[in-house]
């Protein structure tokens, strides 16, 4: 018996040692599942925080191109209007400036016919006498 008793403390021990090794291969799993499970939550903590920080960004972006859109879009309603303007002042002035010459030949006719009658009485007068 002492042969099979040796052999089964053997056989025992050994199992018992394949389960101490089995038991703290499985705490070192654990540890390191644990350790994964951290890091990963950190890793997704940083690509949250980066992906927020880009989103922001481009947030901020997208804001000065649609006021820089718009303060061109104005400026050029703007420049619209002010050539819309300056063309009617211009027609204006040309309008004026026809005025004034058509008023300034019907004052010359106007003068033309007054000395005009002026020596027609002359005349007149001079024949009368």
């Amino acid at each position: 018996m002492s042969g099979e008793s040796g052999a089964l403390i053997a056989t025992t021990v050994a199992a018992g040692i394949q389960v101490a090794q089995g038991l703290l291969q499985t705490i070192r799993s654990s540890e390191y599942h644990e350790t994964e499970i951290e890091l990963t939550r950190k890793q997704h903590a940083e690509d949250l925080r980066m992906a927020k920080k880009i989103h922001e960004d481009d947030i901020r972006v997208a804001h000065r191109l649609h006021t820089l859109d718009i303060g061109k879009m104005m400026l050029q309603q703007k420049k619209e209007h002010l050539m819309g303007t300056y063309s009617a002042l211009e027609s204006h002035f040309v309008q004026l400036d026809a005025d004034l010459v058509n008023a300034l030949k019907e004052s010359e006719r106007d003068m033309y016919d007054q000395r005009n009658q002026q020596l027609n009485t002359l005349i007149l007068a001079s024949e009368c006498r």
